[in-house]
């Protein structure tokens, strides 16, 4: 009788085992969970290289030498935009400001021009006689000179000499005029092409009042908005080529293996891994790191290398943060291998 009561299970007892199971269970998969995640952390970078990246491109940088105001805006930020699109509308007070004053400027300059034009005109008309005059004045004095001694009073002789030195005077003043004028509208003219030059110039560079886009490509996130005024040499718009889309990785510095061009690395954005490679390696560092945690590592900046990915140029977005990791083995490799998507999603 006594064996059969000790078969009863004790239901007290069979609840406190399955929790202490359950307890157990729960415990280990914490254990293995934290192990795992410090190996990670502290022991990754035995089996590869990784460092954060910034997935750019090349990029076309729009201001202008003067301010602007924005009058309308045709885009907003991420935008595509083709060739020959226009992305804004600006007004500029400095450019119609300079290019009244060139305006006035190039007005005095043609009207300089214009009475030096008359003058020379004057002057050549008179020249002819001038010469005659001082043609005819030697004449009657060389005549004077060669007659006979004492022939002729003091006073005719006299009045002779000064109508010659007078003639003379006469058409040596209008050459002079003519040759000073003609040089004065050479310097005029130059100023004046100089002049109208300039305002061609300050006129091309507001185009219009219109900013067109010479490439394909996406706008940036910094877009203006309609009535900001823009300064001088600030950029109005950023436009980013989406055909030549690259990754600036930073290499941490603390690495076992040197990398080099051409090494195969992978690119993790998102939950996607796609493959890549080395284009190029610079020495200098990157300053992206600086603003990072530091959490696991104190490592602040890296060194700057390029990396170009296998063509998913749509699937990456532009300025987004990514993880690019270098394999030490050829086994890593693979498993990197088989996470990498066949169709970008």
């Amino acid at each position: 009788m006594k064996s059969d009561f000790r078969k009863i299970i004790d239901p007290v007892n069979e609840r406190r085992s399955k929790s202490g199971a359950f307890v157990r269970t729960i415990y280990a998969i914490g254990i293995i969970i934290f192990f795992s995640v410090m190996a990670w952390n502290f022991g990754r970078e035995l089996f590869f290289l990784e460092g954060t990246g910034v997935i750019s491109s090349k990029k076309q940088v729009i201001s202008y030498l003067f301010p602007v105001r924005l009058t309308a805006v045709n885009v907003v930020p991420g935008s595509d935009v083709h060739r020959g699109d226009i992305i804004a509308n600006v007004a500029s007070f400095s450019v119609e400001q300079i290019g009244a004053q060139l305006v006035i400027q190039i007005a005095e300059l043609a009207a300089k021009i214009a009475d030096l034009e008359i003058r020379k005109n004057i002057a050549m008309e008179i020249q002819p006689f001038t010469q005659k005059r001082m043609s005819a004045s030697s004449d009657i004095s060389a005549k004077l000179e060669a007659g006979v001694a004492g022939s002729g009073s003091s006073q005719y002789k006299m009045q002779v000499y000064l109508d010659h030195v007078s003639a003379a005077e006469a058409n040596a003043k209008i050459n002079s005029e003519i040759k000073g004028i003609l040089e004065q509208l050479i310097i005029l003219k130059k100023a004046q092409t100089v002049l109208e030059a300039q305002y061609s110039e300050i006129k091309s560079m507001l185009n219009g009042g219109q900013i067109y886009a010479d490439i394909d490509a996406v706008v940036s996130a910094d877009v203006p908005i309609p009535g900001e005024v823009i300064q001088a040499g600030d950029p109005v718009f950023t436009l980013f080529e989406r055909n030549d889309i690259f990754v600036i990785w930073e290499m941490p510095l603390r690495r076992l293996v040197e990398p080099e061009v051409g090494d195969r690395v992978y690119i993790t954005s998102g939950y996607s891994v796609i493959e890549g490679h080395i284009e190029a390696i610079f020495p200098i560092s990157t300053g992206q790191g600086s603003n990072r945690s530091t959490q696991f590592t104190g490592t602040f900046q890296g060194q700057r290398a390029r990396v170009r990915n296998r063509g998913f140029d749509h699937f990456l977005p532009i300025e987004s943060q990514v993880v690019v990791r270098m394999s030490y083995t050829t086994l890593i490799n693979r498993l990197f291998s088989m996470l990498e998507p066949r169709v970008p999603r």
